[in-house]
């Protein structure tokens, strides 16, 4: 990726940005291909390496600019932050993702997978977020580091919960190894 301060074209910057994005791209595809080989090879379910580890990778950015933002005092720009990657992902990366896939099937409907848990982890969700949002209020918006213990605690939970209840554990089928 050519760095553009040493280059006089003076559109370098396009070509630099669009070489990241690029990149960014096929290391996102290799990334999400090794954990979907290493969940199969584990023996965990697809689900439980998208809400683990793919989650992770994805959110971990965010989490870092977010620390970083905080410890400048910037506490609601941290918040904003993480609200507003989760507000991206949620109706920008899967209403496009969404709407090409319809695109590439011709207008067909695509069947979002949901196992037994699936509706118990959107209900989550919302609960979660419901949550978050009293301690915002009821603490009048001054989050302590006990929030912060709170919210590791929840996802602690959320995870053990994903593992033992949601059953996205992948049983071993007879005489594999």
């Amino acid at each position: 990726i050519p760095n553009p301060e040493y280059f006089t074209f003076k559109y370098c910057f396009v070509l630099t940005f669009v070489m990241s994005i690029v990149w960014l791209a096929l290391l996102t595809f290799l990334v999400v291909d090794l954990a979907e080989k290493l969940g199969n090879c584990m023996g965990i379910g697809e689900d439980l390496i998208g809400l683990s580890v793919l989650a992770v990778g994805s959110s971990l950015p965010d989490c870092i600019s977010s620390v970083l933002i905080a410890m400048e005092c910037k506490g609601d720009m941290a918040v904003c932050n993480a609200l507003g990657s989760n507000v991206f992902d949620i109706l920008f990366c899967l209403g496009s993702t969404f709407f090409i896939q319809s695109c590439i099937q011709k207008g067909a409907s695509i069947k979002v997978e949901s196992g037994t848990g699936f509706e118990s982890l959107i209900l989550l969700q919302f609960i979660l977020q419901f949550l978050f949002n009293g301690i915002l209020y009821y603490s009048n918006h001054m989050l302590q580091r006990w929030h912060g213990y709170t919210l590791l605690v929840v996802y602690a939970v959320f995870i053990a919960w994903a593992v033992i209840d949601y059953e996205v554990v992948v049983p071993l089928e007879e005489g594999s190894n």
